[in-house]
């Protein structure tokens, strides 16, 4: 399988009330022909993975991190 970076931002978002710095980043793979975007929230301090989208054009998948 191949991953391809399309996108990295520096940004905020907010989670739980409070404005985090995090990278969003935006990636394709392979297996879905470069169809399906993920985007992955990550927390610039601790580096955890705050939130995961998964477009697949019709429809979207999201799992966030509820603690």
């Amino acid at each position: 399988m191949k991953a391809t970076i399309q996108n990295t931002e520096a940004t905020t978002w907010e989670h739980k009330g409070e404005r985090i710095a995090i990278w969003k980043v935006t990636i394709t793979d392979d297996i879905s022909e470069n169809t399906a975007i993920s985007t992955y929230f990550i927390d610039r301090k601790t580096r955890g993975l705050l939130r995961q989208e998964i477009d697949l054009g019709s429809r979207t998948m999201v799992m966030e991190r509820k603690d």
